[in-house]
């Protein structure tokens, strides 16, 4: 359950702005918290036995690759943190960024990087770490140089 939960974050992630487009920048980021929070109570109820939780699925059968999640103690501990506070981040950034014109690919690159980030967590094979490793730092490089208008920003992008 938790692997599919994760998924969602980028389908999300790539609608955001869209969502800001139809919901409004009000509306939209009470869509955007549901996400984390979702993460977090599926987490939080996850049982945590000894045992390893694994979920895994194809993802692209042909060449034998597959979406392998693994849940143990360190990565419920590092889920329910990333989802805890992109929870709280991503409900500051609605009323701290209400007015500004690009918020929807604010909320893009927000929901891409915590879902990657969560990618990374909860990987089981080092393909899917590489690659949510990989979507993290675009997504960090992104975030960073949100403004890129500013020649600040744009130097510390490059620095990510």
């Amino acid at each position: 359950m938790l692997a599919i939960v994760v998924i969602l974050g980028f389908p999300l992630a790539l609608l955001a702005p869209w969502c800001v487009r139809k919901l409004g920048p009000v509306g939209a980021p009470r869509l955007f918290v549901a996400y984390p929070l979702l993460v977090f109570v599926v987490a939080a109820l996850t049982p945590l036995d000894p045992a390893q939780v694994q979920t895994s699925f194809a993802w692209a059968p042909r060449y034998g690759l597959r979406w392998s999640v693994l849940v143990d103690g360190w990565s419920l501990l590092f889920t329910l943190l990333i989802s805890g506070i992109g929870a709280l981040v991503v409900a500051y950034a609605g009323e701290y960024l209400r007015d500004h014109p690009q918020i929807g690919r604010f909320y893009l690159y927000l929901l891409g990087f915590m879902a990657a980030m969560l990618g990374v967590v909860l990987a089981s094979n080092l393909l899917l770490l590489f690659v949510c490793w990989e979507l993290t730092g675009l997504f960090s490089y992104l975030l960073i140089g949100f403004e890129h208008a500013s020649e600040k920003a744009r130097k510390s992008a490059l620095q990510a």
